[in-house]
Parts: structure tokens; sequence; C-alpha cells
């Protein structure tokens, strides 16, 4: 060890000595640095530390320094003369003094010895490790090169040394001793400071945690424990460490958990016990895994939930009786089979369990077996209950004993049958009376077994086959049979044998000892009989008259059939009369339009005509030299020419009207009433009528649009018509176009006068008309109604409103 010159070496030296050794916690590192140790702070060459083995002392460590380092190395071996001066060590084990010759080369104590026999020179020393009078071990040092190497201070650092690993020595020896007996210990042993840091724990703690123990000792006890402890912890740790003593943990009650190195946590029991070392406060903690514990805690507590479930849930009634046959415990079944609102109010009205059941031949029975503590199975008596009434019941009684056979107690289970005694008793007047049923009932009824063979028949089959019920019985099911049906009703019944309980039905031909042939319709069900045996019941119905009957309604339905055939045919050919009578309707309808049209074209006509008249006499007068201009001419041109085409428009619009739709398409209601408009226009104009369209929104509707535009042509066309027979100051028709309630409306109203309520009723019927034979069909508005209700699913209706007429359409 090299230090500071300004440095004070001795005290310095002995502190970091102390200091190095205090820190060790093993026999081999405590070795290792004391023996480093001695060597750097002594001025030897060689060292070796002997330790007492089993009563003698042995090798356990040897240090050499060389220029630059101490060497040390772990040995453990019994040293011979050649290695060591045995007459100088013995002696400072034996006297438990120091040994320290400054020069073997000169006559000393142990010169005989032939180990410095062999020594040219030198130096060396002998300490011994003393603790409370007793030698631990022998610090040998040794200089063979210098003679005095070992002075006072370095002998004072010496003894130091030897005395502070004394002490080290004593505490490892002291804390292995605890280890072992720790690790005896079948519980964990966890020893912490008055810090709660871990000291010590024993082989168990790495077992039951998953830690090793160099990653326990130095840390807080908390990492033991779940975090839900550790906030209360602190508490009471203080409250511990002011009143230390022995104590379970957990005294409250509460079931403690510890925490594994993996984060499990399992069930524990821990006890503390505090003890003093150097005036220090240590607290060991005996943890012990109660998982089985708890795990079988937990089991129990279920099965004694089971049992008290069976207990207190199960319908019988359950007692157990003291070996004096005194009730100490019955259930609620008991208590209500017996009349009692619960248990306790049984159990103070019937002390005695044998009292409270009726005499009868086997109570003596009962009672040597409650008291020789044996068991009675299937006991049947009667007992009375609360309110006087008896039942019949059925006791079985078993005798519990402990391990030596003593008899504790009785335990009985108690069943009421007084329900199934009548059932039985029922059951008896039942039998009794199907077998009167049987012998006396008019129908045909057989048993027959899996072999098909006929077991029993009733009295009524016998006759009405002509048989004997003697006859019968033990013959074979399928001779009775038309012979095409024999294979038939073997296959039934064998269907009837594969699923008991189910019930099959079927129709054959049965034959009657006469030779006359019946239709039977049997019904056939599988049972078991008491003993197990299947068998087949069959009741027979005798339908031959059914059949008959059902045979000729066949033959009324068959007729009625085609007669309802025939009349369909001739449903159909009416309604296709019908339907070609519509069509021609549809066609008169349209060519009455199309006269209408023509009219209409000829209105439309006139004034253009008239007009390219003007034009072309206008044309010779522009193309005179003297008084026609160009420009005059190119004006009068392009008129022309505006007339034409509107003339050709006129032509296209009249074509497209006429032109039959096949499929239905979206179309504006507005776009169909300005067709309908500018094909009557020439017509309205001569006629004086203004119309007036309003239009509040324009809907789409899906439909014919020609066939609408139709539809409104034939109701402006009867207005037209109905302003000619009255005379109006100002004859006008108001088309409103709007929607209401989700729906298209278009109104055309106009200031006719008027519908006569006997014209209205029947405005829409066909062939219906209030104009001459010449100028009418009576097919227009009824039309109009096929069209818009049935084509294009809609509403045509009319009504009087204020002035006039009012045709209302909704889409």
């Amino acid at each position: 060890m090299r230090l500071k010159e300004d440095a004070h070496p001795d005290i310095i030296t002995v502190a970091a000595a102390c200091h190095a050794i205090a820190r060790e916690a093993t026999v081999v590192g405590l070795c290792a640095t004391v023996i480093r140790l001695a060597v750097e702070d002594s001025g030897a060459l060689t060292g070796y530390l002997l330790l007492a083995e089993k009563g003698e002392l042995q090798v356990t460590a040897t240090a050499v320094a060389d220029r630059e380092r101490v060497r040390v190395q772990m040995e453990s071996f019994v040293p011979s003369p050649t290695v060591l001066p045995l007459a100088a060590v013995d002696f400072a084990r034996g006297s438990k003094q120091k040994v320290v010759i400054d020069d073997t080369s000169r006559p000393h104590l142990f010169s005989e010895d032939d180990y410095f026999s062999r020594k040219k020179g030198g130096s060396f020393a002998c300490i011994p490790i003393v603790r409370d009078d007793s030698t631990l071990g022998v610090l040998y040092l040794e200089n063979d090169r210098a003679a005095g190497a070992f002075d006072e201070d370095r002998i004072l650092i010496l003894e130091i040394i030897a005395a502070q690993s004394a002490v080290a020595l004593e505490n490892i020896y002291s804390t292995e001793r605890l280890k072992g007996l720790l690790d005896a210990a079948p519980d964990a042993m966890v020893i912490v400071d008055s810090d709660e840091a871990i000291v010590i724990v024993n082989a168990q703690t790495e077992h039951l945690f998953g830690y090793s123990r160099e990653e326990l000792l130095g840390k807080s006890m908390l990492i033991l424990m779940p975090r839900r402890y550790r906030d209360d912890h602190t508490s009471h740790v203080g409250r511990y460490k002011s009143a230390p003593r022995y104590r379970a943990m957990g005294e409250n009650g509460e079931q403690l958990y510890a925490l594994r190195k993996d984060g499990s946590e399992f069930p524990v029991d821990i006890s503390l016990s505090p003890f003093y070392l150097d005036d220090k406060l240590l607290i060991t903690a005996a943890i012990r895994d109660v998982t089985e514990r708890v795990r079988a805690d937990e089991e129990l507590k279920l099965a004694e939930a089971k049992y008290r479930g069976i207990f207190e849930n199960s319908v019988d009634g359950i007692f157990y009786a003291s070996p004096q046959r005194h009730l100490i415990d019955v259930n609620p079944a008991l208590a209500a089979m017996l009349g009692y609102e619960s248990p306790a109010e049984l159990l103070a009205a019937c002390g005695d369990l044998l009292h409270t059941i009726e005499e009868t031949k086997k109570t003596c029975t009962l009672a040597s077996v409650l008291q020789d503590g044996g068991h009675m199975e299937r006991f049947e008596a009667l007992i009375s209950r609360k309110n006087g009434e008896v039942i019949s019941i059925v006791v079985q009684v078993r005798g519990v004993h402990d391990e030596t056979g003593k008899l504790l107690h009785h335990v009985g289970v108690v069943e009421d049958i007084t329900e199934r005694k009548k059932a039985e008793e029922a059951l008896r007047f039942s039998e009794a009376r199907y077998r009167t049923l049987y012998r006396e009932n008019p129908t045909m009824i057989f048993t027959v077994d899996s072999s098909m063979t006929i077991v029993s028949a009733n009295p009524a089959s016998a006759r009405q086959l002509g048989y004997a019920v003697e006859d019968m019985e033990g013959q074979k099911i399928s001779f009775f049979f038309h012979h095409e049906d024999r294979a038939d009703i073997v296959s039934q019944i064998e269907r009837c044998i594969a699923n008991p309980g189910q019930v099959y039905t079927w129709q054959f031909r049965k034959l009657c000892r006469s030779g006359r042939t019946l239709w039977v319709e049997e019904l056939g069900q599988a049972t078991y009989d008491l003993n197990g045996t299947i068998n087949v019941l069959i009741v027979c119905l005798d339908i031959t008259e059914r059949l008959t009957a059902e045979r000729a309604l066949k033959e009324s339905e068959l007729k009625y059939k085609q007669l309802a055939e025939t009349l369909e045919l001739r449903v159909k050919e009416t309604v296709a009369e019908l339907r070609q009578k519509d069509k021609m309707l549809i066609v008169q309808s349209r060519q009455a339009v199309m006269g209408e049209m023509i009219s209409n074209i000829a209105h439309q006509w006139r004034q253009p005509l008239n007009t390219l008249g003007l034009l072309a006499q206008e044309m010779h007068y522009y193309y005179a030299p003297e008084k026609g201009t160009k420009e005059g001419a190119d004006v009068n041109f392009h008129k022309t020419m505006e007339i034409i085409n509107h003339m050709s428009k006129t032509i296209d619009d009249f074509r497209n009207f006429f032109r039959p739709e096949k499929e239905k398409v979206y179309f504006r209601v507005s776009e169909s009433i300005e067709k309908a408009l500018n094909l009557l226009e020439g017509s309205l104009k001569v006629s004086l009528i203004k119309v007036e369209v309003n239009k509040a929104s324009d809907p789409e509707v899906e439909g014919f649009p020609n066939e609408f535009s139709q539809v409104l042509m034939n109701i402006l066309i009867n207005a037209r018509d109905a302003f000619a027979s009255v005379r109006v100051p100002d004859p006008t028709i108001t088309i409103d176009v709007f929607e209401e309630g989700g729906k298209a409306v278009v109104t055309i109203t106009d200031n006719a006068g008027g519908i006569p309520g006997w014209v209205l009723e029947k405005i829409f019927e066909p062939y219906f008309t209030t104009k001459g034979p010449d100028k009418g069909t009576g097919v227009g508005l009824f039309m109009c109604k096929t069209i818009v209700e049935k084509s294009m699913n809609g509403t045509l209706s009319a009504r009087n409103v204020e002035g006039g007429a009012q045709f209302r359409i909704e889409f």
C-alpha cells in the first residue's frame, strides 16, 4: 500500500484495513483480503493464513509479493514442515502470543526446526487470531531476504488485522451457523435490520420467491410484498419497532399474500420475532407458503357449501340424531313435510325422533337399529304432521362412526310417499278400468309381440273378424290380412318396435273368417311392459264404409274439377273478349282524337297559309325594279321560312303524339301540359278561350307522356265544347300544377257553369255522352280514367267548383 508522504500511515492503514475486512461476508473473501492486507502492510514477501478446521490448522490462503503487486492464491491443505515452521506456528496457536524473529540466521527459540536449517537468513512473524480465548487461526508472514523486516508499527498493524479478522470470522461463522439453521427450516426465513433492509435469507426463501441471495441481500423487504400492502407497511413497522415482540401477522383474520420475482402472488402465514445483535434490532420473518392449506380450506368450504346446499335444498327430508335419538338438525324440506314453519320450530317440538313415528310392527326394529348404530333401508311408516294429518313416509337411517367405531350420530333421509301411495291406488283402479274398457270396447284392439304373434285380442276384434278370442291369440298377425298387404303390415310393426313410444298409422285390408274384405285404419305404438318386454298395441277401425264414401266424394270432386276448368276457360275467353273491346275503345278514342287533331291542324295552318299568301304577293312587289329593295326581299324570305318551319314542327308534334309508347319513362308534367296546349293552340284561340297555367312546382312522374298528353287534350276539348254551349263573357281554363301530401297534382278548372249532377255520376262510364251521335263517342273520359289509373297508377276525379267544373289528376 503506497501513501503520500504527508499522510499518517499507521492510522490510515489501520482504518483502511479494518474497513476492508469488515465488508467481507464470506470466509473465502475474508481470507483473501486478510492475507493480501497483511503482506502489503507488513513488508513480508510471503504469507500464509491458517484457520482451525476440525481441531487442526489448515492453510486457506497464500500470498506472494513481487515488484508489481501481491498475488493471492486460495488453497486448502495441511502444512508440512517443509512449507512452514510448524513449531513456531503451534507455539503461537497454543500460547495465543505473537512470535517475531528478526533474524533467522542467529540463534532463536525455534532454531532447531528443520524449516530454518534450510534458510540462510531473513525474518518472520506468527500472529495468532484469537476471539474469546479461542484461537481461530494463525497469520504467518516471512521475509527471507531481510532481517528485521517487521518493526513494532508493522507488528501492531498485523495484530490489529488479526484482531479484526477474528471478529469478522466469528461473525461469519455465526452467520453461517445461523444460515445453516435457517436453511434447515422448512419455512422461508428473512432477517431484516431496523431499516427494513434484508441481511439474511435462507435457501427456502430463494426457492419460494425465485430470487437468489445476492438479489435479495441489502434490498428492502417491500420487494417481497404486493403493492397493495406497501402503503400501510411503514406505519405497521413503526408500531412494531416501538414494542417489538413475537407475533403472527394477519391476526385480524385477513389472508396475507407474498410476491414472487415473476410477479405472481401466493398466500402465506408470517410470524415476526425480534432479536438484538451488537445492540442492533434485527427482525426475523418466518414465511410459510400456505397455498395448499388455502386450497384445502377453499375446497372444504366448497364441500361444506355443497353439502349445505344439498342439505338445505333437498326435496327429501334429512335429519341428524344423537345416539340417544334426539334430533340435532333437520333441513327445511323435513320441516315443511311435517307442517312446520322452520327447522327450528320442528326441533323445538320434536325432541325424540322415535316418538314422532306412528306405532307399527317395524317400530321396534327401527329402535334397535338406532340403538346399535346400524342402518335401515326403505323403512315404511306413518308419521303425524303438525296439524294432525297422517302421511306415509319411507325412512333410510345410517349410523356415522369415528375411527374407533364409536357411534357419533345418525343420518336419516325421509321421503313423503303419500302421493305415491295414492297414485298406486289410482293405478290399481286405472288398471281395473282399463281391463273393463279393453273387454267392452267396440273397437278392435290387439297386442302383438316382437315375433309378430298376437298376445291378446279384445272380444270386439274377434267378433268383427268372425273368430273366437282363443283362436286369434297365439296366431301370427299377418294371417288376418289380405295376402297383398301381409309383408307391409309386418314392416309397419317392425317400425313401431324400432321406435318405441312413436305412434304410426296405416291402412290395409283384413280378411274376415267368412272371406269378406274389410278396409281398416290402424294406430300402432310400441311400449314396454313391467318386465321390460316390448309389445305393440294396435287399435283397429273399420273404415270400409268411409272409403266407399270417399271414393264417391272423389268422383264428385273430379266432376267439379272438370266443371271448374270449363268455367275457367270460359272466363279466360270472356276476359280476352273484354280486353279486345278495350283495345277497340282505345282505337276509337284515338280516332276521335285524330279527327279532333285534323280540325286542330286546320286551325293551326289556316293563319300561316294566309300569311304565306300575303308574303308571296309582297315578293312580287319587292322584285319590281322600280319598287323593290334587296333588304325588304331578305326580310320577307326569313318570315316565310319561319312560318314553314313552324308548320313542319306542328306536323312533328302531331306525329309524335300518335306514336305508341311501350315502356314507362320519367317525364315532367309541365312538358306534357305544354305539348297538349301547343296542339290545341289554334282551336282554343278560335274559340277565344284564355288558358292560364300556374306551376307551384314542376314534379316528375313515371308513365307514358303521350298518353298523359292525350288525357289532358280530352279534358281541354271537353272544356272547349262546354264553352260552345253556354255564353260566358270571359271563357277561361286554369291549369294548376303542385305537390300535396307527397303526390303530384294537376287540376284543370273552367268557368263554363259546371256539370249537371246526373251527368257527374256517369261521366267516366264508357259510351256515355251528352253530345249528339255525330259529335261524340262517349269513350273519351273513360279512356282518360283508364290511362291515369291503370296505366300510370294515379287517380282521376271530377267535381263542380264555383262557376264551373274541375278535373283533378294525382300521381
